[in-house]
């Protein structure tokens, strides 16, 4: 018996709704990649028949039906449902050629789309880093197929504009459809770092270096993990701590209410804590972190010196303001 087009362990959105398939790197247990498909589809709304490609981390899909991400047996149900799709988006972070595929996936699918007869768009979509020119190049050229662009900050208006010619509206991230209601802050002092796997060791170390520094008392201290790899690395660095792992950003920005700072490394985990007021030491690894530092008005300084800094007061509401913007203009497509 052949395997169907379509994973039905979920349901529909609706009978009469847009059909939209929504691409990126779904289903993979990230924190943050889930926050943004939270967003985007509360945001196209209940009437939306909504397709994801995701991987095989079931729980951060449920509610959707699921298209394979990875392999070449995905392409089959793929092209099946640019069929069925009247809208496909393109969201969150794309086109970063920190790994192959971290262009090729977006690229192949992108072209596969506007050759179907759909126009493909960007909504919310961080774009790059792309430092190798032929990551480029081939990123300019399959970018030159998308319809309506909203970027989720101004360094991927920038890149857009610079590998097409093009001009993109500036949007900001699907996690600010994810409502905040601020609650009553805990008593004591709680400090926690989120840490994850990556290229260079330096931000594990000055990881260590600032806990050894601080000497923080018993149970003063947490882990934050975002993902089952920050799990791991967060317990072979910091034995002594507990580490807790939130299952929604909505559990992320709340834990926010029980720390007196925190030491960020992953984009989604630095956005909660600073949408719930923490003061923040950012481990800025990469172009997309450094860009919300900017625009919240933290220093990315990663010195002896650094000590941990509140989001700029006009930050959430710039923000949110960028987010109705955004929104309005997803509230046009039919």
């Amino acid at each position: 018996m052949g395997r169907p087009a379509f994973d039905d362990h979920s349901i529909d959105r609706g009978i009469d709704g847009m059909k939209v398939l929504v691409v990126g790197f779904f289903g993979e247990g990230n924190l943050g990649d889930e926050a943004i498909l939270q967003g985007l589809t509360a945001s196209l709304g209940r009437d939306s028949r909504v397709v994801v490609t995701a991987g095989n981390h079931l729980q951060s899909v449920r509610g959707f039906r699921r298209v394979p991400r990875r392999g070449i047996a995905s392409w089959l149900p793929f092209l099946a449902c640019l069929k069925e799709c009247r809208h496909v988006i393109f969201a969150g972070g794309i086109f970063q050629d920190w790994t192959v595929e971290g262009v090729t996936f977006y690229a192949l699918r992108l072209v596969a789309a506007s050759v179907s007869g759909a126009v493909p768009s960007l909504w919310g979509a961080g774009l790059g880093p792309l430092r190798n020119s032929l990551a480029r190049n081939i990123s300019g050229r399959a970018l030159r197929h998308t319809g309506d662009c909203w970027m989720r900050d101004a360094g991927s208006v920038n890149l857009f504009s610079l590998l097409t010619g093009r001009t993109a509206n500036l949007g900001t991230d699907w996690s600010w459809a994810i409502p905040y209601v601020p609650g009553k802050k805990a008593a004591g002092h709680l400090t926690a770092v989120n840490i994850r796997p990556w290229f260079d060791e330096k931000f594990r170390r000055f990881a260590i270096g600032r806990f050894q520094q601080i000497r923080l008392l018993p149970d003063s201290a947490i882990g934050v993990a975002a993902r089952r790899e920050d799990e791991i690395l967060l317990l072979r660095t910091f034995p002594g701590f507990p580490v807790r792992t939130p299952g929604t950003f909505a559990d992320l920005m709340k834990l926010g209410e029980s720390l007196t700072a925190g030491y960020p490394m992953r984009y989604h985990v630095l956005l909660a804590w600073l949408r719930a007021g923490v003061p923040v030491v950012p481990l800025c690894y990469d172009d997309k972190v450094r860009a919300l530092c900017q625009e919240a008005g933290i220093p990315t300084d990663m010195g002896a010196d650094a000590f941990p800094v509140v989001a700029a007061p006009e930050f959430c509401r710039q923000s949110e303001t960028r987010f109705a913007e955004m929104k309005a203009a997803l509230d046009t497509l039919k």
